[in-house]
């Protein structure tokens, strides 16, 4: 929140008034939704503490975890070859 409040007033004071205008409106909602979600940072932790104690019960969870964010790389990956190879087609 604060990096984008900071970033905002430095485009300000660079004159790069559209950036500006977008980062402005990211800070002003970065500083509604903290004071909107800070009471309900207490649950949060109470249900991130219930998930680590059932993934410390459970370790297929870490296994599985790692197969997804393999096989998501892996897709990524393959959709940014089959992107840049089509350009390249049409260029």
């Amino acid at each position: 929140m604060l990096f984008t409040v900071a970033y905002a007033v430095y485009m300000w004071v660079e004159k790069y008034y559209s950036g500006a205008i977008i980062f402005t409106l990211f800070a002003v909602f970065a500083v509604f939704s903290y004071f909107g979600m800070r009471r309900r940072i207490p649950f949060s932790k109470q249900i991130l503490l219930f998930v680590l104690r059932i993934a410390k019960a459970h370790k297929s969870v870490y296994i599985l975890a790692l197969l997804g964010t393999t096989l998501q790389a892996a897709y990524c990956a393959w959709w940014s070859f089959a992107t840049v190879a089509i350009y390249q087609n049409f260029k």
